[in-house]
């Protein structure tokens, strides 16, 4: 019920904030809230399990300076965004148990270079901490985390406009199981090694908001063994429907 207060309060103070709001194209920082969703399937139960958002939705907060790649010229330093976020989601799976809600937070940064014609390419990391040991007996948190090469395109549109589209090359994943919460001797490590997501952004002309999409699909990881438990990650994605405002 306190996280449930917390993430209630902050949603309020974001959506408050908003009187003064400034420019994202510039460097300052912003809030926004997203749709979230996460769904694992395996050879033989698609989905395996899912995750998503169901009454609150996510709260992010971040810092940013987008002006290297949207200038037309200055273009000779480092973008950069560092951005954190906390949602509650349901939690299902396909054994038809019931559901609950827990929560989770993610921590994510990149940074990147600008290239001629609009391009840009660079550096990206992200962390997923998720609280499934709320569910009870049984339930054990996970975290994963991502290193990845953005490589992306900024469309500038006659009305004063702008859409980013952002490719993200998986260079290594990590997704720690924490047996631990269930008994085990230690924690289980599955290495990511296939996968890829896209990002999708539209700015309006005054650039003080912005839609955003953010799409991940992780392939199976490797098979690893912990105390005489051998398990892998299954298949997943994971989807980010939001907007976000300059303040």
């Amino acid at each position: 019920m306190k996280k449930l207060k917390l993430l209630t309060g902050l949603i309020f103070l974001a959506l408050c904030s908003g009187a003064n709001a400034e420019s994202l194209n510039t460097s300052g920082y912003y809030y926004g809230l997203n749709y979230y969703s996460y769904s694992e399937k395996t050879a033989t139960q698609n989905p395996f399990m899912e995750e998503k958002t169901t009454v609150l939705p996510t709260v992010l907060l971040g810092y940013r300076n987008e002006e290297s790649i949207r200038s037309a010229t200055d273009r000779d330093s480092l973008s950069w965004f560092t951005e954190a976020a906390v949602g509650q989601v349901e939690y299902s799976q396909y054994t038809g148990v019931g559901t609950h809600d827990h929560n989770y937070w993610k921590f994510q940064t990149e940074a990147v270079y600008p290239l001629p014609k609009n391009f840009y390419i660079g550096a990206g990391y992200r962390y997923l901490m998720d609280y499934l040991s709320d569910y009870g007996t049984g339930g054990y948190d996970r975290e994963n985390e991502l290193f990845y090469i953005p490589v992306g395109y900024i469309q500038n549109i006659a009305d004063g406009s702008s859409i980013k589209y952002q490719y993200n090359y998986l260079i290594e994943g990590t997704q720690t199981s924490h047996t631990t919460d269930l008994g085990y001797n230690s924690d289980l490590d599955n290495k990511q090694d296939s996968g890829f997501g896209v990002d999708i952004a539209y700015q309006p002309n005054k650039s003080d908001y912005e839609l955003f999409v953010k799409y991940w699909h992780i392939d199976d990881s490797d098979w690893n063994t912990v105390q005489g438990l051998t398990a892998m990650e299954p298949d997943n994605t994971t989807w980010e429907i939001g907007l976000k405002w300059a303040f």
